[in-house]
């Protein structure tokens, strides 16, 4: 069985745009996201084109994934801004 319907992989397409959004496009810069969804827990971090780490966070997601990855993706909104 796959851990993501086709409709709940569209839903989670829709809040990663409403992060990336919100960062503003610049030509020289590039920032990379990192994404590990495990067995218990999702992590996110994101790090600069020097490799210094912006933000970085986990959280336990108790078989509910995509709320998981959206409350963790909306913390690391808040907390950086505009980067």
């Amino acid at each position: 069985m796959p851990a993501f319907r086709k409709e709940d992989l569209r839903r989670l397409l829709d809040i990663t745009k409403e992060v990336r959004g919100n960062f503003p496009v610049r030509m020289n810069q590039c920032y990379r996201l990192g994404i590990d969804i495990g067995s218990t827990t999702v992590k996110v971090a994101v790090i600069d084109d020097c490799g210094k780490l912006l933000f970085a966070d986990y959280e336990r997601h108790y078989a509910n994934i995509q709320e998981t990855l959206a409350s963790l993706l909306k913390k690391c909104r808040e907390q950086l801004g505009e980067v």
